[in-house]
Parts: structure tokens; sequence; C-alpha cells
């Protein structure tokens, strides 16, 4: 029985099929982690742009402009309700992409492990997941560096000109490995 190419042949399929597994549950893991990105950014946004109703200073509002802007540089823009088979145009190649652009990569990865075809990751999908993986690390990065600094200093303006400041969570993103390891049999 040891001897039978039909046993070597069954656990190249069985590791195939946890490869695939690996890398749709990462996956979704990204889908899910880049999801609540975009949550923590749109609370940010949410309440700057309740701030920015109100009547504020010159200097504050172009702040505030401002701020909006990079926000959704970091978190995006969600697909438009009236036309959600278009997609944003991609990024710039090199560019920072968005919580949003990541999700989006996310799925993309996890529809394709669910067509049904039960074989190992190709070689462009385990590199498009790592890809999307270090995006992913240097969005929360940037996130992290914007609560730090730009958030901030917006909240030390707003409380200088005895505005209501920004409630700003601290970001509860961490980064993650981006390394894919098949399962080994």
């Amino acid at each position: 029985v040891m001897n039978d190419p039909r046993v070597g042949q069954s656990q190249s399929l069985m590791a195939g099929l946890r490869a695939q597994n690996e890398i749709s549950v990462n996956s979704w893991h990204g889908m899910q982690q880049s999801y609540a990105g975009y949550e923590e950014v749109a609370a940010v946004k949410s309440q700057l742009a309740t701030l920015r109703k109100s009547s504020l200073p010159a200097g504050v509002a172009a702040q505030a402009k401002t701020l909006a802007a990079d926000l959704t540089k970091i978190g995006g823009a969600p697909p438009r309700a009236t036309f959600p088979f278009f997609r944003n145009a991609p990024p710039k190649p090199g560019a920072m992409q968005t919580f949003v652009q990541i999700n989006n990569n996310y799925n993309t990865l996890v529809s394709m492990m669910q067509v049904g075809l039960d074989m190992a990751p190709t070689p462009a999908q385990i590199a498009a997941w790592e890809s999307d993986c270090n995006n992913y690390n240097r969005t929360v990065d940037a996130w992290k560096d914007m609560q730090k600094h730009q958030l901030a200093d917006f909240n030390s303006v707003l409380g200088k000109n005895n505005l209501q400041r920004l409630n700003v969570a601290s970001s509860q993103l961490r980064g993650v490995s981006c390394k894919f390891k098949a399962p080994q049999s």
C-alpha cells in the first residue's frame, strides 16, 4: 500500500486543499480586519462631518477640510449606492491603499477560492494575498500615525478654540505576518 502512487496523489491533494483553506481563512480575516479599520476611520469622519456643519473659524474649517480628505485616503469611500457595480479606480502602483480597497482585494481572493476548484492556491494568488497583507499593514501604520499626530494636533486646535474635541478611540488594529506558510501534511 505504501508504494501505491494513489497515496502520494491523495496526500498531495490534501496538502493543496489545506493550503487553499489557509489562504481563504487568511483572506477572510483580512476582510474582517480591513473592515474594522474602515469602521474606526468612519467613526472619526462622522464626528468631523458633524463638526464641519457648525460655524467654525476659518483656520479650523480649512484644517477640518484637509483632515476629512486625509481620512478618506486611509479609510476609503464605500461603493456608491446608485451604481454599486462600479468600483473606484485602482490605486497607482506603490500608492497606499485604503481599507475599502484592501477589503475589496481580500474579497476577490475569497471569491476565487469559492468557485469549487479543489486545488492549491496558485503562486499568483499567494503573491496577491501577501501584497494585500502588506498593504493592510501599511495602511494600519498610516492610520495609527494619523491618530498620534494629525488627529491629536487637530484636537489641540479645537481645544484652543473652545470647540468640542473629536473622540478618537485608540486603534484596535494590529499588524499581521504577511508570509504565507502552507500547512504541512
